[in-house]
């Protein structure tokens, strides 16, 4: 399996600064900035990204639980609320929530529910969110 790349830089202070995050497929980044994260400005900011990345793994995995059911999926929404906010004075991603609205033909709402709970003890973005081990090697230029 490949490894994905992405990237970020930040430039100047937090408050004046502005970020770039580039995802290797997609050749155009994103911008990001103190406003886009803290406030409502334009831009993405790491929340959205950690949303869509939930999203779209969660996504896939339920269309292959659902598939493995022999239930095919004829569509599948998932919507991802990232809760950022200040907690005695440090930023938090203090609560996610995950909403599913999918179109599964001839699909029961309990056989449903059972591939829900098979897909989240599947998904590697949930995997990581429980394990969450990140190794980190830096270097000053």
């Amino acid at each position: 399996m490949p490894i994905r790349i992405s990237k970020a830089t930040w430039s100047y202070d937090l408050y004046n600064g502005i970020g770039f995050a580039k995802l290797n497929s997609n050749s155009d980044g994103s911008y990001y900035t103190h406003s886009s994260r803290f406030k409502n400005g334009k831009g993405t900011n790491p929340e959205e990204l950690i949303g869509a990345a939930l999203a779209s793994c969660f996504s896939m995995t339920l269309a292959n639980v659902l598939e493995d059911e022999s239930h095919e999926p004829h569509n599948i929404l998932v919507k991802v609320l990232v809760k950022f906010e200040v907690i005695e004075t440090e930023p938090t991603i203090s609560r996610i929530g995950m909403f599913i609205e999918a179109e599964v033909p001839n699909v029961t709402d309990n056989k449903f529910d059972e591939c829900i709970k098979i897909a989240e003890e599947k998904s590697p973005i949930i995997k990581f969110f429980n394990k969450a081990m990140v190794m980190t090697d830096a270097k000053l230029i």
